[in-house]
This record gives structure tokens, C-alpha cells and sequence, in this order.
């Protein structure tokens, strides 16, 4: 640390700092359809070749203007790339580092793709480490057992990264795992091999061993696939899941770094899962992420509206101050070594042609010394409204954040009050402290789509709701989570499970005991029965052999999380009334 501080003390004594802001000053690429990210590994790419060294072969993900046909990997190949999967509007594919900038078969000169990027960070629900589940009593399974309810008849699948085959306790439940792998074969191809797990996760497992304790009767399925697949191989195993196993619910606990939209429910990826659920009677179970706490967690979120009022182009994160310097930064505190995840995004996808643009900037704190920043292009290309970078900080200490408005500065743009979304991840350890964050807002990607259920976090404890715990509105005005279901459980392991990574499955293995309740519920109904909401729903006999009882409701309490969102707290209790 102490090193680090003196080099950054002999930058400033010896004028070099001046160069960063000369730097500042240049305008920057024009990155066309490529995030910076892999802008910058492609210019490298372009580095070595020119020197004659040898290339390295990268992956990239493309998005496609539409649904990706079987002519479009066809003119992938001819072009010289290889195919590693395909879903909806998601191809992933592999060429020397260079290939993907090259005039005639670049991915800018392709008309049907519009965005390419690394692929993206997988990020887990999940807060602290794994343990094996004590919560059920909990959520009142015990009333529900008696009456010889255990999810028999009912079938769930939990998809993860990753799952140990070999975990006595896992055992126990009979699990079936499967390992998913997309093929280049076709847009949505991919194999599927019995008895195998893609890789080992406690995280994957102790999601598994909380749906089948809560319903240990229930038919388990635990799909798994290469995390280097990202969004395709997910949506690859939601389909195996959904139409070849035909399960009743679907239990995750992932989420992925690059932004497809809003928090609105929209986007490619949400279009993909909405096509996989359509017609089908499974339900989609996901975390909500725990993105609202800031200070002492392992992720923040921060939302705003771009706000210039002293016209330097950056975004006023503090109004009332005359320091310009704390006027437009986030500042944050970490550790040395710490791998921080940096994730912007703005309102601007609705837009053919992109008429918002704008960049992040790391510094530290205390000498404004650029480390780290993302600029891609999107003022008058395709390029999807995201930067991000990754970066192993070096140093424990204090670090600022600015975004500044690339499409004024750099193209004369006004500056609009466009709406944005601001996510860093700490994959190596825990913020000390956040300058700024937000709550309200902070379910994202597939957690914010009308038509999956989405599960926060409260206390196994006290059923007070967890200050990490995402929640909305949705970016659409939804009320997000539609349950919360208990974190911090403990059992065998010496660790409890924080996180909404341990509440979904919760839900899970509750809605497959309502299934085995009632087999002719709609999938709405049976979240209606969750929630306790009053529905025209009969009671049906069950796959355990049992009657239904009468559905009793649950008293509307008017309960409401800090940004107004209804609270609907996982409680088995009244599904039967004898």
C-alpha cells in the first residue's frame, strides 16, 4: 500500500498528473458496436499482430439485431468464426483477438449483429458463504406436512453454475443432475448429459438442499453449465428445464454484469425467457439480488438523473457544495487486491441509433489520478447504453467514481436529464464505506419481468427484511420482490447462507407444495396462495392422495418496505384450513 501511495505521490510531484488530464482532453474512440472492454483486448490484439506475436483466440458474446437465425451463424462461420452457442439474441463466439476490428468481417461489418462485448461476469445472490438450510420451520412447512403434503407429484429444477454430486446431504433428496452445453450447432442447440454437473459450487448445492428440505418428496432436477457460456447457457438449461423435463418451478439464484435493459422487464434476455415460459405452466423463481444496502456489502447500487449544473459534463452527485471535486464523484472505500465490478447504465434503449452517451471514470481519492475507465461510443451507433470495466484495486483506501457526458462534451449533444443506473460488485471482499447509494430501484435484468416471481430476503430470525435485499419499483413502476422468504440459515455447515440467493429456493420448494395441494392451480394462482391475495381459485384433491382444504386468507396488512413496495413474507401456515 504504502508503495503504491508513493508512486502516486511521484506522478503528481513530477507532472505526470498533468498528462492525465491533457489525456482527459483528447476525444476518445470511436468503439462502434464493441464495448470498451473488448475494444480494448481487440486494440491489443491489433498490437501483437502488427509486431508478430503471436494472437490469442477470445471469446466474445454478440447481440443480434433480432432473433438469431440459422443464416446468421451460417455467415458467422463463413467469416471465420467459431460457434459456441446460440440463444434468442445471443451468440457466442471465438477468433483471434484481432479478427473481430478487421474491415470485411469485423463485427462491425456485420449488419445483423448490433452489440459485442466479453463476455459477462456471473454474479451469485449470495452473501457470505454456504450452509446447508434450517429455515423451513420458518415459513410453516410444518403445518403443511401434516396434513401428508411433501411436494409429491410435483417436479423442480434449481439452475446454478455449478453443484457437488457427491454432497451426502444432497444425496439424501435423489437429485437428478444434468449438464447443459450449448452447441454450435444451431441457434438454441445444446446437449444435455444425465449424472454430471458442469462444476462444483456450494453455492448450487445449498440452493439445492433448501428446495428439496422444504419439499423433500418432489421430483429434484439440478442443472448446471460452463459459467464461460453466461446468458446462453442459462437460457439453455431454463429451456431443458421447462420443455424437456416439464418441471413445475424453476429455482435460480444467478445474475449476469452486462445491463440488457432498463430494470424494466425488457430486453433480449427477458424476451428469451418470456418465449421459453409462454404456454407452459412453470414457474420462474429468481433472487432479487442484494444490491440496496452500500456501506459493509459486497455490491451497491446508486440511481439517478444525469444533472450538469456548472457545465463541466460531469453528473452533480452532490448539489449543495461548492467542492467540485466531491460534487461530482462517488466515493467508496476498499481493499488491496479486492476485484470490483463497475457496471453503468442509462435509459436510452428504446433508441434505433443511440442519442445518449455516457462514460465512467475511476480515480483515487485523494491524488484525482485516473485507474480505470469505460468509453465506448454509443452517441450515433448501435452500441448498447452500458460501460463496465474489472479491476483488481491496488491499494486499500478511499476511490471516487465520476460519470461524465460523452455525447455532450465530445458531439455538442444538450444535456438531456436521462435516467441511469450505477452497480459496482466486489467479488474479492466488502466496501468499507459508500458516499452514495440507493434501494429503491435496485432489482435488475430478469428479476424485474412481470411475468417471473421474484424473491427478497428477511430475517430467519425476526422476519425483518434484510437491508441488502433488492427491491423496486421496476423500472416499469412494478412492485418488486413478489415474496421474501428467510436468509441466514444455519444447519450442518458452521456458516449461515445470507443472501436472496438462499430465499429463493425457499419459494421454490413452497410453490411445489402447493402444487402437490393443488395440481390444477394455474401457476398465477399458486403464487396468489403464497401471497395470500384472494383469488377465484377451488381447492383441488392433491398428488399426495389427500382433499384439498378451503383456501384461507391471510389479512392484508398493509406492510410496505422503505420505497413503498408491498411486502408479501413467505408463510405456509394458511394455504390449508382444515
Amino acid at each position: 500500500m504504502l508503495l503504491v501511495r508513493r508512486m502516486l505521490i511521484v506522478l503528481v510531484a513530477g507532472g505526470l498528473l498533468s498528462s492525465f488530464l491533457v489525456l482527459g482532453q483528447v476525444a476518445p474512440p470511436n468503439t462502434g458496436k464493441m464495448s470498451w472492454d473488448l475494444f480494448q483486448t481487440v486494440a491489443a490484439g491489433q498490437r501483437k499482430r502488427a509486431v508478430g506475436e503471436e494472437v490469442k483466440t477470445v471469446s466474445a458474446l454478440l447481440i443480434t439485431t433480432n432473433a438469431t437465425t440459422q443464416q446468421n451463424l451460417s455467415a458467422l462461420r463463413t467469416l471465420g468464426y467459431t460457434i459456441l452457442g446460440a440463444f434468442g439474441q445471443f451468440v457466442m463466439v471465438e477468433a483471434p483477438a484481432d479478427y473481430y476490428a478487421d474491415p470485411k468481417s469485423g463485427v462491425d461489418a456485420m449488419g445483423f449483429v448490433s452489440n459485442a462485448t466479453l463476455p459477462p461476469v456471473t454474479i451469485t445472490s449470495a452473501s457470505g458463504t454456504t450452509p446447508i438450510t434450517n429455515g423451513t420451520p420458518a415459513i410453516g412447512t410444518g403445518q403443511v406436512w401434516a396434513h401428508g403434503y411433501q411436494g409429491k407429484g410435483a417436479k423442480i429444477a434449481v439452475i446454478d453454475a455449478g453443484f457437488n454430486t457427491n454432497d451426502p446431504t444432497l444425496a439424501q433428496l435423489n437429485p437428478t443432475f444434468y449438464s447443459i452445453t450449448p452447441t454450435g450447432a444451431g441457434v438454441g442447440s445444446y446437449e444435455a448429459v444425465e449424472g454430471q454437473a458442469a462444476q462444483e459450487s456450494e453455492h448450487g448445492t445449498s440452493c439445492a438442499i433448501i428446495a428439496g428440505d422444504v419439499a423433500p418428496k418432489a421430483e429434484l432436477y439440478l442443472l448446471s453449465y460452463p459459467t464461460t457460456t453466461g446468458f446462453i447457457g442459462w437460457l439453455c438449461a431454463l429451456d431443458y428445464a421447462v420443455h424437456t423435463l416439464g418441471v413445475d418451478v424453476v429455482s435460480t439464484s444467478v445474475e449476469f454484469g452486462y445491463p440488457t435493459c432498463h430494470a424494466d422487464g425488457t430486453g433480449p434476455l427477458n424476451e428469451a425467457v418470456d418465449e421459453i415460459l409462454a404456454g407452459s405452466d412453470t414457474s420462474l423463481v429468481i433472487a432479487a439480488g442484494n444490491w440496496a444496502q452500500g456501506d459493509g456489502s459486497d455490491r451497491m447500487f446508486y440511481a439517478g438523473t444525469f444533472t450538469d449544473a456548472d457545465g463541466d459534463y460531469n453528473h452533480d452527485f452532490t448539489s449543495n457544495t461548492e467542492d467540485t471535486w466531491d460534487r461530482n464523484t462517488l466515493r467508496f472505500s476498499a481493499h488491496e487486491g479486492d476485484h470490483v465490478t463497475v457496471i453503468l447504465e442509462w435509459d436510452d434503449w428504446a433508441a434505433s441509433v443511440r442519442t445518449q452517451d455516457l462514460d465512467i471514470i475511476l480515480y483515487d481519492a485523494k491524488y484525482h489520478v485516473q485507474l480505470a475507465y469505460s468509453q465506448a461510443q454509443q452517441f450515433g451507433n448501435e452500441t448498447n447504453p452500458v460501460e463496465l470495466f474489472y479491476l483488481n484495486l491496488p491499494y486499500t483506501g478511499d476511490y471516487c467514481i465520476s460519470i461524465l457526458n460523452h455525447a455532450t462534451k465530445w458531439n455538442n449533444q444538450p444535456v438531456q436529464p436521462v435516467s441511469f443506473h450505477l452497480n459496482l460488485f466486489n467479488q474479492g471482499g466488502q466496501f468499507g464505506t459508500v458516499e452514495h447509494h440507493t434501494a429503491c430501484g435496485s432489482v435488475r435484468e430478469v428479476a424485474t419481468n412481470p411475468g417471473v416471481i421474484t424473491v427478497g430476503a428477511v430475517s430467519v430470525e425476526d422476519g425483518t427484511v434484510r437491508p441488502y435485499s433488492s427491491c423496486g419499483p421496476t423500472g416499469s413502476g412494478a412492485n418488486k420482490p413478489d415474496l421474501y422468504a428467510p436468509d441466514g440459515v444455519t444447519g450442518t455447515l458452521i456458516l449461515p447462507f445470507y443472501g436472496t440467493s438462499a430465499s429463493a429456493p425457499y419459494a421454490a420448494g413452497a410453490i411445489a407444495l402447493v402444487h402437490s395441494i393443488y395440481p390444477d392451480s394455474s401457476k398465477q394462482e399458486e403464487l396468489a396462495r403464497l401471497q395470500g391475495r384472494k383469488e377465484e381459485v377451488a381447492p383441488a384433491s392433491s398428488g399426495d392422495g389427500k382433499s384439498g382444504g378451503a383456501i384461507a386468507q391471510k389479512a392484508d396488512t398493509g406492510c410496505t418496505d422503505i420505497c413503498g413496495n408491498h411486502i408479501y413474507r413467505l408463510d405456509l401456515t394458511t394455504i390449508i384450513q382444515e
